[in-house]
């Protein structure tokens, strides 16, 4: 069976280390599934965009709030 290796920002593969980061600023840490996944630069950063969504809606406008059926404490 194929062992993954968890990688840290620094000595991940240099096309994974600008999710690795992002990761990183979203959690305060580099969980440990983003760190099993920087082995695939594309897999990671589907993830993270993923992960980002709820700060991605966060700057929204206000009154897109009401369009997508959120409020503004989500």
């Amino acid at each position: 069976m194929a062992k993954f290796l968890a990688y840290t920002v620094a000595a991940a593969p240099a096309a994974s280390q600008p999710g690795l980061q992002q990761a990183e600023r979203i959690f305060g840490v580099v969980p440990n599934l983003q760190a099993h996944l920087a082995e695939s630069p594309e897999t990671l950063s589907g993830r993270v965009l993923q992960c980002d969504a709820p700060a991605v809606r966060s700057r929204l406008l206000p009154w897109s709030y009401r369009l997508f059926g959120g409020s503004q404490r989500d």
